[in-house]
């Protein structure tokens, strides 16, 4: 689920700012940082003590202002080296900036894809981006269909009899196997229909296991705990089907809750066959 997002300019131009939903309260939520700027901001080594001081002062005024408690900061070391000034030299490049606010089991990959469809589509063509270069009302809503899985809601929703009718049959012959419930998600695991659990109750376990991105055709398993102690297993599949937005194509993942243990051999293969030809129809 995402929550809202943000598009800034290296200077700090504060670009874009969109909220799609109110936050829950009292969860680990994550900002996710895309950084689509023309080269690296490098700076002169006596700065940069005080650059990292003044992004944590930034940091710190930002959590508090926003209640939003910051607990950590993870970085990545680019693979690329990155050229070495010498004191009294500057390099400095402008460029685009996004973030967006998710569920702390967003996978990122997914999110990712979807940013670098937007910007090459909408944003990269206004570069340099300033008051003067707005986005059109159109493309706003083309932004938000995208970050919002409005098309793979819309197409869940479209074959909601079927799919309720077959998940509630899928549930109920494989009780044996230790079967609980069911639910379709999009590729960054938005969920988009729940049979046999409530989305909250889902999204509570979600929120306590670490969501694998999964290759096509294929599942992963995760365990958790319930709040009444009980221990679950979560089935991640990558279903292959995909929903397409012109050249953004984006697979959907089916989630099979069951008792921890459960031996499902093939049943995750039954379940992605059988759930794409309902969608293709």
């Amino acid at each position: 689920m995402i929550y809202g997002m943000s598009i800034i300019t290296t200077t700090g131009f504060p670009y874009f700012n969109k909220d799609f939903a109110i936050e829950p309260k009292n969860t680990s939520l994550k900002i996710l940082f895309f950084n689509y700027s023309k080269s690296m901001i490098q700076t002169t080594h006596e700065s940069e003590f005080d650059l990292i001081a003044g992004l944590v002062s930034a940091l710190f005024n930002f959590s508090s202002a926003q209640n939003r408690p910051m607990n950590e900061l993870i970085y990545t070391r680019p693979e690329f080296q990155i050229e070495n000034l010498l004191d009294g030299q500057e390099k400095s490049e402008t460029g685009t900036l996004m973030t967006v606010r998710c569920e702390y089991y967003s996978i990122k990959t997914a999110v990712k894809r979807k940013l670098d469809y937007i910007f090459e589509k909408m944003i990269k063509p206004l570069e340099p981006l300033s008051d003067k270069s707005k986005l059109a009302p159109s493309e706003e809503k083309t932004l938000q269909d995208i970050l919002l899985n409005i098309p793979s809601k819309q197409l869940v929703r479209s074959h909601s009899k079927d799919l309720d009718n077959y998940l509630k049959s899928f549930i109920k012959d494989n009780k044996s196997y230790g079967i609980k419930a069911v639910a379709i998600a999009s590729s960054d695991l938005t969920l988009l229909k729940c049979t046999g659990v409530t989305d909250e109750e889902l999204q509570k376990l979600l929120r306590v296991v670490e969501c694998p991105e999964v290759e096509a055709l294929a599942w992963k398993f995760r365990s958790c705990w319930t709040q009444d102690n009980q221990q679950v297993t979560l089935v991640f599949v990558n279903s292959a089907f995909d929903v397409v937005h012109e050249t953004l194509h984006e697979s959907l993942y089916y989630i099979i809750l069951c008792d921890a243990y459960s031996a499902i051999g093939e049943l995750p293969r039954r379940l992605y066959l059988d759930i794409n030809k309902i969608l293709e129809k």
